[in-house]
Protein backbone atom coordinates (compact mmCIF):
# COMPACT_ATOMS: atom_id res chain seq x y z
CA UNK A 1 0.00 0.00 0.00
CA UNK A 2 2.89 2.46 -0.40
CA UNK A 3 1.37 4.62 -2.79
CA UNK A 4 -1.47 5.40 -0.96
CA UNK A 5 0.05 5.36 2.20
CA UNK A 6 -0.40 8.97 3.19
CA UNK A 7 -4.32 8.19 2.87
CA UNK A 8 -4.26 7.41 6.71
CA UNK A 9 -8.44 8.36 6.52
CA UNK A 10 -10.99 8.07 4.14
CA UNK A 11 -11.40 12.40 4.02
CA UNK A 12 -7.82 11.97 2.83
CA UNK A 13 -8.92 10.58 -0.57
CA UNK A 14 -7.98 13.15 -3.12
CA UNK A 15 -9.30 12.97 -7.06
CA UNK A 16 -5.99 12.47 -7.97
CA UNK A 17 -5.49 9.31 -6.15
CA UNK A 18 -8.45 7.85 -7.58
CA UNK A 19 -7.04 8.65 -11.11
CA UNK A 20 -3.92 7.33 -9.96
CA UNK A 21 -5.38 4.23 -9.28
CA UNK A 22 -7.65 3.89 -11.97
CA UNK A 23 -4.35 3.24 -14.70
CA UNK A 24 -4.91 -0.65 -13.46
CA UNK A 25 -6.72 -3.37 -11.53
CA UNK A 26 -3.53 -3.78 -9.02
CA UNK A 27 -3.79 -0.46 -7.79
CA UNK A 28 -7.09 0.35 -7.68
CA UNK A 29 -7.48 -3.02 -5.37
CA UNK A 30 -4.39 -1.31 -3.84
CA UNK A 31 -6.08 2.29 -3.16
CA UNK A 32 -9.68 0.15 -2.17
CA UNK A 33 -7.77 -1.75 0.26
CA UNK A 34 -6.22 1.21 1.81
CA UNK A 35 -9.29 2.98 1.87
CA UNK A 36 -10.81 -0.47 3.33
CA UNK A 37 -7.91 -0.28 5.92
CA UNK A 38 -8.42 3.05 7.67
CA UNK A 39 -12.39 3.40 6.90
CA UNK A 40 -14.19 4.85 9.91
CA UNK A 41 -18.22 4.72 10.57
CA UNK A 42 -19.24 7.66 9.30
CA UNK A 43 -16.24 8.18 6.84
CA UNK A 44 -16.37 5.81 4.45
CA UNK A 45 -19.70 6.12 2.17
CA UNK A 46 -18.64 9.18 0.15
CA UNK A 47 -15.01 7.71 -0.51
CA UNK A 48 -16.04 4.15 -2.08
CA UNK A 49 -18.74 5.90 -4.08
CA UNK A 50 -16.23 8.58 -5.65
CA UNK A 51 -13.95 5.52 -6.38
CA UNK A 52 -16.81 3.44 -7.92
CA UNK A 53 -18.43 6.27 -10.03
CA UNK A 54 -15.07 7.08 -11.50
CA UNK A 55 -14.40 3.90 -12.11
CA UNK A 56 -17.48 2.99 -14.22
CA UNK A 57 -17.54 6.67 -15.57
CA UNK A 58 -14.65 4.78 -18.62
CA UNK A 59 -12.08 6.87 -16.70
CA UNK A 60 -10.21 2.96 -16.99
CA UNK A 61 -9.35 1.82 -20.03
CA UNK A 62 -8.66 -1.59 -18.33
CA UNK A 63 -12.53 -2.62 -17.44
CA UNK A 64 -14.11 -3.85 -20.92
CA UNK A 65 -17.55 -4.58 -20.01
CA UNK A 66 -20.17 -3.12 -17.51
CA UNK A 67 -19.63 -2.89 -13.98
CA UNK A 68 -21.60 -3.76 -11.07
CA UNK A 69 -20.77 -2.93 -7.41
CA UNK A 70 -22.32 -4.79 -4.70
CA UNK A 71 -22.58 -3.51 -0.91
CA UNK A 72 -24.00 -6.74 1.71
CA UNK A 73 -24.34 -5.99 5.35
CA UNK A 74 -22.19 -7.61 7.62
CA UNK A 75 -22.84 -6.01 11.24
CA UNK A 76 -21.55 -2.62 11.44
CA UNK A 77 -19.43 -3.41 8.12
CA UNK A 78 -19.91 -3.93 4.47
CA UNK A 79 -18.86 -6.14 2.29
CA UNK A 80 -17.96 -4.51 -0.75
CA UNK A 81 -17.18 -6.55 -4.10
CA UNK A 82 -16.88 -5.21 -7.99
CA UNK A 83 -17.74 -6.75 -10.57
CA UNK A 84 -17.56 -6.56 -14.63
CA UNK A 85 -19.39 -7.79 -17.23
CA UNK A 86 -17.20 -10.25 -19.34
CA UNK A 87 -17.43 -10.86 -23.18
CA UNK A 88 -19.13 -13.97 -22.30
CA UNK A 89 -21.88 -12.25 -20.42
CA UNK A 90 -20.82 -13.39 -17.19
CA UNK A 91 -20.19 -11.41 -14.38
CA UNK A 92 -16.35 -12.07 -12.72
CA UNK A 93 -15.38 -10.11 -9.70
CA UNK A 94 -12.33 -7.99 -10.44
CA UNK A 95 -10.53 -8.15 -7.14
CA UNK A 96 -11.30 -9.47 -3.90
CA UNK A 97 -13.99 -7.88 -2.11
CA UNK A 98 -13.21 -5.31 0.84
CA UNK A 99 -14.76 -4.77 4.27
CA UNK A 100 -15.41 -1.38 4.94
CA UNK A 101 -16.30 0.13 8.45
CA UNK A 102 -19.70 1.13 6.84
CA UNK A 103 -23.24 1.00 7.77
CA UNK A 104 -25.95 0.53 4.88
CA UNK A 105 -27.81 3.22 6.23
CA UNK A 106 -24.89 5.50 6.18
CA UNK A 107 -24.79 4.84 2.20
CA UNK A 108 -28.32 5.18 2.09
CA UNK A 109 -28.24 8.93 3.83
CA UNK A 110 -25.81 9.89 1.72
CA UNK A 111 -27.39 9.28 -0.81
CA UNK A 112 -30.77 11.11 -0.15
CA UNK A 113 -29.03 13.73 1.42
CA UNK A 114 -26.61 14.08 -1.39
CA UNK A 115 -27.92 12.24 -4.65
CA UNK A 116 -25.20 13.88 -6.85
CA UNK A 117 -22.82 12.28 -4.90
CA UNK A 118 -23.70 8.76 -6.96
CA UNK A 119 -21.96 10.28 -9.68
CA UNK A 120 -23.65 8.82 -12.77
CA UNK A 121 -24.53 5.41 -11.28
CA UNK A 122 -27.94 4.35 -9.69
CA UNK A 123 -28.60 2.60 -6.04
CA UNK A 124 -30.67 -0.46 -6.01
CA UNK A 125 -31.95 -2.12 -2.87
CA UNK A 126 -30.84 -5.95 -3.55
CA UNK A 127 -31.60 -9.01 -1.07
CA UNK A 128 -28.35 -8.59 0.53
CA UNK A 129 -27.54 -4.59 1.15
CA UNK A 130 -27.13 -1.97 -2.18
CA UNK A 131 -26.37 -2.75 -5.40
CA UNK A 132 -24.90 0.08 -8.05
CA UNK A 133 -24.52 0.64 -11.09
CA UNK A 134 -25.23 2.10 -14.18
CA UNK A 135 -28.89 3.34 -14.94
CA UNK A 136 -31.01 0.73 -16.59
CA UNK A 137 -32.32 1.23 -20.35
CA UNK A 138 -29.53 2.76 -21.89
CA UNK A 139 -30.28 6.31 -19.85
CA UNK A 140 -26.71 6.70 -18.83
CA UNK A 141 -24.74 10.15 -18.24
CA UNK A 142 -23.84 11.45 -21.58
CA UNK A 143 -19.90 11.48 -20.24
CA UNK A 144 -20.29 7.88 -19.24
CA UNK A 145 -19.58 5.48 -22.94
CA UNK A 146 -21.88 2.77 -23.55
CA UNK A 147 -19.98 -0.13 -21.85
CA UNK A 148 -22.84 -3.41 -21.94
CA UNK A 149 -23.66 -4.29 -25.86
CA UNK A 150 -27.44 -3.88 -24.67
CA UNK A 151 -27.46 -0.98 -22.64
CA UNK A 152 -29.24 -2.54 -20.26
CA UNK A 153 -27.58 -2.46 -16.50
CA UNK A 154 -27.98 -6.46 -15.66
CA UNK A 155 -29.91 -6.15 -12.13
CA UNK A 156 -29.36 -8.75 -9.16
CA UNK A 157 -31.02 -12.12 -9.03
CA UNK A 158 -34.29 -12.46 -7.68
CA UNK A 159 -34.68 -11.52 -3.65
CA UNK A 160 -34.47 -14.39 -1.65
CA UNK A 161 -31.54 -16.33 -4.21
CA UNK A 162 -27.86 -16.40 -2.44
CA UNK A 163 -26.14 -16.77 -5.88
CA UNK A 164 -23.46 -14.16 -7.19
CA UNK A 165 -24.36 -12.33 -9.90
CA UNK A 166 -25.78 -15.13 -12.79
CA UNK A 167 -24.95 -14.91 -16.55
CA UNK A 168 -28.45 -14.01 -17.74
CA UNK A 169 -29.66 -11.10 -15.35
CA UNK A 170 -33.35 -10.56 -14.91
CA UNK A 171 -34.33 -6.45 -15.69
CA UNK A 172 -35.76 -4.91 -12.56
CA UNK A 173 -37.57 -1.05 -12.01
CA UNK A 174 -35.01 1.29 -9.81
CA UNK A 175 -36.63 1.72 -6.20
CA UNK A 176 -35.74 4.83 -4.73
CA UNK A 177 -34.07 4.32 -1.40
CA UNK A 178 -36.27 6.44 1.49
CA UNK A 179 -34.42 7.14 4.71
CA UNK A 180 -36.46 7.76 7.90
CA UNK A 181 -37.00 11.33 8.69
CA UNK A 182 -35.76 10.68 12.26
CA UNK A 183 -32.19 9.29 10.22
CA UNK A 184 -32.09 12.47 8.48
CA UNK A 185 -32.34 14.69 11.64
CA UNK A 186 -30.08 12.66 13.76
CA UNK A 187 -27.57 12.49 10.40
CA UNK A 188 -27.58 16.88 10.69
CA UNK A 189 -27.34 17.23 14.33
CA UNK A 190 -24.23 15.24 14.18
Amino acid sequence: MGNFSHVARCADLARADILAALVSPDATYELCARLSYVSRSGESAEAVLRVFSLLASGSADWIRGELRVTVEASGAHAIVTAFERREDGRFGELFPPLRFALALTELRLLVESNPAALGGLELWEAPRGIELGLPQGGQQPSVVPRTAASGVRPAMNQPGSNERPSSSPTRRETKKVQVPHEALRKLKEG
